[in-house]
C-alpha cells in the first residue's frame, strides 16, 4: 500500500512501507523531457541531467556528488525520457534521511556553472556517438521520429549535435524555471520506513519554495493514413529494424492498459513468445527479437524491435505481421493467456521485494495518472480478468494497416518500394 501528501506547492510525496526491508529507495520524478522542448533547444532535458551531477552549492564538484552516496554502500542514477526526468538512490536504511537530501540538493540547488557546460558538451557529443554506432539503440529513436515527424514525440531525447554545442547557461535556467517547479515533481519513497518521517524530512526541504506555473506539453496531432517507411545506411552485418503500430489507444489513463499489456507480452514479450518462436527459434533469422509498448499521455505505440539475417529481412517482416493477423483473427486459447497471466502475475510478485521497483511504480503512477494510483494489488486483479475476448477486441483495434511504421538500419539492396508492399495487415 502507499500513503499521499501534497505539499501547499504542490509537492506531491508517496511512500510504500515495506517492512523488514534493509534498504530505502527515493526517486524525484520530474515532467520534462524531449516532448517539451522545442526545434532550438532539442536535447537539453538530457543535458540538463548531466549538468546536476556536476556540482551543488553544498557539493561543489562532480566527485563530492558521487562520494556522497558511495561512501555508504548506495546506488544512484538518473534518465531522461520524452516525458518524465527521473532521478534516484538506493542507500542501507539508517542512510534514508542522507538519500532524500541528497537527490533533493541535485534537483534545487545544482550551480550549472558555464565552464562544466562547455566541458560536458565533449561528454553530450561523445554520447550521440555512442548511439550512432550502436544500430541496434539508434533505429529506436529513428521510428519515433518516423511516426511522429516534426513533433515533439518524435524528437531525438540526446539532441542534435549542431544544437548541443550552443547551449548556454541561460537555456537551462530557463527550462528549469519552466519545469523544475514543486507541482511538477513527485518525490516517492519506499522500504521500512513511516510515511511522517519521509514527509518531514522532504517538508524541510521543499516547503518553502514558491511554485511558479510550468509549460504544457503540445499535442501531437495524428495525420498518419498509410504505412510509412524510414531507411538508413550504414554498413553492418545485420538488418536492424524496429516496425510499430502507432495508436492513440496506448494512452496512460486508458482502463485497457492491462489487455494491451498482455497482448504485447504474447506477442514478443518473452522467450516463449510467438514472434521469438517463430523467427530466432523456427527460422534462425535473428538472435533478438521482441516486442514493446510506448505509452504518452494522448497516444503511443506497439513496436516490434529485431536484429536481422540482411538477406532474410522480407521473410522477417512477413513473419511478423503473420502474427499481427493470427492475433487479430483467431483467438488465443485458455491455456496460451493463463500461462501469460502467470508470467505477468510472478514477475510482479518477485519485484514486490525491490525498493527500487516499489518507489519507481508508485512515483511513476502518481506523475501520469494522479486521479487513480493502481496498487500491485489491484494491477494483479486485473491481470485475472482479462478475457480471451478481450485480446481479440484490442487487436481488431489497434492492428491497422494505415498505422503501420518500419525503421532499419543496415546496408540495403532492398528499395522503399518493394518494402511498402510488405506492410499489409
Amino acid at each position: 500500500m502507499f500513503k499521499k501528501t501534497i505539499l501547499k506547492n504542490g509537492l506531491r510525496i508517496i511512500t510504500s512501507k515495506m517492512p523488514g526491508m534493509k534498504s530505502v529507495a527515493s526517486i524525484i520524478l520530474i515532467g520534462a523531457g524531449s516532448r517539451y522542448e522545442n526545434k532550438n533547444n532539442n536535447g537539453i532535458s538530457h543535458f540538463l541531467e548531466h549538468m546536476f551531477f556536476k556540482g551543488t552549492k553544498k557539493r561543489p564538484t562532480a566527485k563530492q556528488i558521487s562520494e556522497t552516496i558511495e561512501k555508504i554502500g548506495g546506488q544512484f542514477n538518473a534518465f531522461t525520457s520524452i516525458d518524465h526526468m527521473s532521478f534516484w538512490t538506493k542507500v542501507p536504511k539508517k542512510h534514508f534521511k542522507l538519500g532524500i537530501e541528497f537527490l533533493s540538493d541535485l534537483v534545487l540547488n545544482s550551480l550549472i556553472e558555464s565552464k562544466e557546460i562547455e566541458k560536458e558538451k565533449g561528454v553530450i557529443l561523445e554520447e550521440i556517438n555512442m548511439y550512432l554506432d550502436n544500430p541496434q539503440s539508434y533505429v529506436s529513436i529513428l521510428i519515433h521520429q518516423l511516426m511522429w515527424k516534426n513533433q515533439t514525440l518524435g524528437f531525438d531525447p540526446l539532441g542534435k549535435k549542431e544544437i548541443i554545442k550552443k547551449i548556454t547557461q541561460k537555456d537551462f535556467v530557463k527550462y528549469i524555471q519552466n519545469l523544475c517547479q514543486p507541482s511538477n515533481m513527485v518525490v516517492s519513497v519506499a522500504g521500512d520506513i513511516e510515511h511522517r518521517q519521509i514527509v518531514e524530512e522532504v517538508e524541510k526541504i521543499f516547503n518553502k519554495i514558491k511554485n511558479n506555473p510550468t509549460k504544457k506539453i503540445i499535442k501531437t496531432k495524428d495525420c498518419q493514413s498509410k504505412p510509412q517507411i524510414l531507411l538508413y545506411k550504414k554498413d553492418t552485418d545485420q538488418a536492424h529494424l524496429c516496425l510499430s503500430l502507432k495508436s492513440n489507444e496506448f494512452f496512460y489513463n486508458n482502463s485497457q492498459k492491462t489487455v494491451y499489456q498482455i497482448l504485447n507480452t504474447i506477442l514478443g514479450g518473452t522467450m516463449s513468445s510467438r514472434l521469438f518462436t517463430e523467427i530466432r527459434e523456427k527460422k534462425g533469422l535473428a538472435y533478438y527479437i521482441y516486442s514493446s509498448l510506448d505509452y504518452f499521455n494522448e497516444t503511443g505505440a506497439l513496436i516490434v524491435s529485431a536484429g536481422l539475417n540482411i538477406n532474410k529481412i522480407n521473410l522477417a517482416i512477413k513473419i511478423i505481421l503473420k502474427e499481427f493477423n493470427k492475433l487479430k483473427n483467431i483467438k488465443l486459447s485458455k491455456v496460451e493467456l493463463n500461462k501469460i497471466k502467470e508470467y505477468l502475475k510472478g514477475n510482479m510478485i518477485l519485484e514486490t521485494d525491490d525498493t527500487n521497483f516499489i518507489c519507481n511504480w508508485y512515483g511513476i503512477k502518481e506523475l501520469f495518472s494522479p486521479q487513480k494510483i493502481q496498487t500491485l494489488e489491484e494491477k494483479i486483479a486485473e491481470i485475472e480478468m482479462v478475457t480471451i475476448n478481450d485480446i481479440q477486441k484490442a487487436a481488431k483495434k489497434i492492428f491497422k494497416t494505415s498505422k503501420l511504421n518500419l525503421a532499419i538500419i543496415g546496408n540495403l539492396s532492398e528499395n522503399k518500394k518493394n518494402l511498402l508492399s510488405l506492410l499489409k495487415i
